[in-house]
C-alpha cells in the first residue's frame, strides 16, 4: 500500500518517525481517530513530523483526540506547539510536573537569554494555546498521567498511562532545580535531565490490538521509578502488547527483562528510533533487541558523531559569521505498522510493517550475533 492510503476504520494504525535526533508517534485508534506522542520535524521540510504525515493522508488536525508529551527532552519536543495548536479538539497530556511551580518556574525562566532550550520554548507556547483554548470553550484542555489512568476510552477500548509515578517527578524535579538561577547568578543552558524518571509509558487497547510504547523510561534501582515502578505496581496491565514502541532508542539503560516477559506477548514487534549524538542504540543493543524480536525496525541508521574537521582558518571565518553550526539532519524515516481489530477472542491478524527510508529492517542489516537466540515466528509480515 502506499504511503498516502490511509488505514480502513477498522484498523489500528502506529506510525513511528525519526530522524538521527528525535522522535514522534501517530496511532490511529480506529474510526478515524488519532493520537499523536511527542514530537520532532522532518528534516527536509521542517514542519512537525505528525501534521505532516496527518496531511499527506488527508486526514484532518481536528480528528487528533490526544497529544502526549512523554516528556520535555528535545528530540521528542520540537514543533509541539504547532502540533496543539493545529489540533483544536485535542487533550493535551503531560506529567503531574506541569502542576510543580518548579517545572513552570524552569518554563519562564528558559524565555530568558542562554537558558533557551526546544523544551522550554514548545512548553512556553503550549501553555499559551491550552490557555487561550480554556478561556474560548470554558473547558480545560489538559490531562495528567499517572500509573494506570485511562486517559481516553471508547466502549471496551482504552489508552491508559503506566507512569510517572511521583517518585519519579520528584527525583527529575530534584535535577532540573540545579538549572535555576539563584539571584545574580550566571544563567546556564537548560540541559536534559538524565536518567529519565518522569517518561510517560502509554499502554493502548483497541478490540485484541495491544501496544504498548515506552517513551523514554529508564531502568532504575528503585522499585519506586522507572520500569520497576510499573512491574511492581498492584495492577498489572489487562492483556500483553503485541507491538512495542522500544523506550530510550534501545539502549541497555531502558531494558528490563521483565518488560519483555510480563508486558509484551512472545516475540513481538519492536520499532525504535536511534539518537545518533549518543550513537545509541549500539550493535550490541541492536543484536539484543534482535534476540527479543524476529521484527524489530530502525526508523533511520545510526550517523557517525563528532564534530567535522575543518581547518582553523575556517573556524576563524565561521565564528564571525555565525552564531553556532550544526551537521544536517538525516532524512527523517518513518515505520508504519497496521493491524486490523478484531472484536472476537478468536483468531487475530498479524501487525503488516511498511518501512519508508532511511527506516529499515533493523536485524536483516546487523552482522552476525555473537549469542544467537532460537525465535519462535514473527507476528508480522512485511509489504
Amino acid at each position: 500500500m502506499g504511503l498516502t492510503e490511509p488505514p480502513q476504520d477498522d484498523e489500528v494504525e502506529v506510525s513511528l518517525f525519526g530522524p538521527g535526533k528525535g522522535e514522534a508517534v501517530v496511532v490511529h485508534v480506529g474510526a478515524a481517530t488519532w493520537i499523536i506522542v511527542d514530537s520532532c520535524r522532518d528534516a527536509q521540510s521542517g514542519t512537525p513530523a505528525p501534521l505532516s504525515y496527518l496531511n499527506t493522508l488527508g486526514a484532518s488536525p481536528s480528528s487528533v483526540a490526544l497529544i502526549v508529551a512523554t516528556h520535555w527532552h528535545d528530540d521528542h519536543i520540537r514543533g509541539l506547539g504547532e502540533v496543539v495548536e493545529a489540533c483544536p479538539k485535542a487533550d493535551f497530556i503531560f506529567s503531574q510536573m506541569l502542576k510543580r511551580d518548579q517545572f513552570l518556574e524552569l518554563v519562564v525562566a528558559g524565555r530568558r537569554s542562554l537558558m533557551t532550550t526546544a523544551g522550554t520554548s514548545e512548553f512556553s507556547s503550549v501553555l499559551q494555546v491550552l490557555e487561550q483554548r480554556k478561556r474560548r470553550t470554558g473547558r480545560q484542555p489538559r490531562q495528567f498521567a499517572m500509573p494506570n489512568r485511562v486517559i481516553w476510552e471508547r466502549g471496551p477500548d482504552q489508552i491508559r498511562t503506566l507512569s510517572p509515578p511521583d517518585a519519579g517527578i520528584d527525583e527529575a524535579l530534584r535535577r532540573l532545580a540545579q538549572f535555576l538561577p539563584e539571584a545574580r547568578e550566571t544563567k546556564r543552558r537548560i540541559g536534559d535531565v538524565r536518567p529519565n524518571d518522569a517518561s510517560i509509558v502509554l499502554w493502548i487497547r483497541v478490540g485484541d490490538v495491544v501496544a504498548l510504547l515506552g517513551g523514554d523510561l529508564e531502568r532504575r534501582r528503585s522499585v519506586e521509578m522507572g520500569w520497576r515502578a510499573i512491574l511492581n505496581a498492584p495492577v498489572a496491565v489487562p492483556s500483553r502488547a503485541s507491538l512495542f514502541k522500544v523506550p530510550h532508542h534501545g539502549a541497555a539503560t531502558g531494558h528490563d527483562d521483565r518488560v519483555w516477559s510480563e508486558l509484551l506477548e512472545a516475540d513481538p514487534v519492536a520499532v525504535l528510533t536511534p539518537y545518533s549524538p549518543s550513537q545509541i542504540p549500539t550493535v550490541e543493543d541492536q543484536q539484543r533487541l534482535c534476540r527479543l524480536s524476529a521484527a524489530a525496525f530502525l526508523s533511520a541508521p545510526n550517523q557517525p558523531g563528532g564534530r567535522r574537521s575543518r581547518s582553523a582558518v575556517v573556524d576563524a571565518m565561521i565564528s564571525g559569521t555565525a552564531t553556532y553550526l550544526h551537521d544536517a539532519e538525516p532524512p527523517t524515516g518513518h515505520i508504519r505498522a497496521r493491524r486490523r481489530i478484531r472484536r472476537s477472542a478468536v483468531g487475530g491478524d498479524a501487525w503488516t510493517i511498511e518501512v519508508f527510508p532511511p527506516a529499515h529492517d533493523m536485524c536483516a542489516a546487523l552482522p552476525a550475533d555473537p549469542e544467537p537466540a532460537p525465535k519462535a515466528l514473527s507476528g508480522a509480515s512485511n509489504s
